[in-house]
């Protein structure tokens, strides 16, 4: 669960229910302070208002950066194309996921991104093999130097149960 503490609470819940359609799960509102509870995808994001009953005297207000796992990051793109926000560019990054991202109307970045290793599996030639053996064998002709701290690694991961 992600708190964010904002200053315009009527337009913060239409931004991200109305305009993003992710569902409000929760509300309440009270004279010193208002809360909103929002379902990204199986992520909570609370809302706060700066009101006392929010911790309104502490100095932790300010920007956040998420980053929200989705199924179809290219779906959810072309979705979020056809509404009247301003969308940064859909990207595949290196890493291994395609992402993009929005800013919401207090200033915080939402990065949507989902995992394009099927498309590696599909496109890199050593993952192209019919068996085990095949991959080792094309791992091997590679010729890589070891890595210089793997034994020191491999064994505290082992000893850490990982």
């Amino acid at each position: 669960r992600i708190h964010i503490y904002v200053s315009d609470m009527k337009e913060m819940v239409r931004f991200y229910n109305q305009i993003l359609e992710f569902p409000v799960v929760r509300y309440w509102r009270y004279s010193d302070g208002d809360g909103t509870q929002i379902d990204l995808g199986g992520n909570l994001i609370e809302l706060f208002s700066k009101g006392s009953r929010n911790y309104s005297n502490k100095s932790f207000h300010g920007n956040v950066s998420l980053s929200v796992k989705v199924k179809d990051v290219y779906k959810l793109y072309e979705k979020f194309k056809k509404k009247n926000i301003q969308l940064g560019e859909l990207i595949e990054n290196p890493w291994g996921d395609a992402s993009f991202h929005v800013i919401d109307p207090e200033g915080n970045r939402l990065a949507f991104f989902s995992p394009t290793i099927g498309k590696e599996k599909k496109q890199n030639p050593r993952l192209q093999v019919s068996s085990v053996d095949e991959y080792i064998e094309i791992m091997n002709n590679l010729n890589l130097k070891k890595p210089a701290q793997i034994d020191y690694n491999v064994s505290k991961n082992i000893n850490l149960g990982v």
